[in-house]
């Protein structure tokens, strides 16, 4: 059986930020982090994790995530800034071999991306990304 989410297109950071809830199947919760892993243009898994007090964000590096071609870091904020977690986290990662593509931070319903600083508007709920993930079955996140 293949699948449907071959058939999509993301062409760029915001359609990513936009379909990450339908891939997680949830709006991704205040202060947290979803890394997206691809081989090549192919998304292999998205991982959503929970951001403790503090800065220091570590975690094990999973056998999947290290074996991934590349991955884009997203930080949710709520309480606190993500811009710290984030450095630290893509640090971490590339310091232990793995090609960090981008590490985005979202508020409310901006994004940026730590690279360039900046923010940008986007919805998932009535994004072109949204309606091409619903018509190819992906039901809508909870919210």
């Amino acid at each position: 059986m293949s699948d449907p989410l071959s058939d999509l297109t993301l062409n760029g950071p915001r359609d990513l930020v936009e379909a990450i809830p339908y891939f997680l199947g949830l709006v991704p919760p205040p202060d947290s982090i979803v890394l997206v892993c691809f081989d090549g243009d192919r998304l292999t898994r998205v991982a959503h994790i929970e951001v403790p007090d503090g800065d220091a964000v570590s975690l094990p590096l999973d056998p999947l995530i290290a074996a991934a071609g590349s991955l884009v870091i997203v930080g949710y904020g709520g309480r606190r800034d993500m811009s710290v977690p984030l450095a630290v986290l893509s640090a971490s990662l590339q310091a232990a071999g793995v090609r960090v593509d981008d590490a985005l931070r979202v508020e409310g319903e901006r994004f940026w991306s730590l690279d360039d600083g900046l923010g940008q508007r986007f919805d998932w709920r009535s994004s072109a990304v949204a309606t091409a993930l619903l018509a190819l079955g992906v039901a809508p996140p909870r919210t």
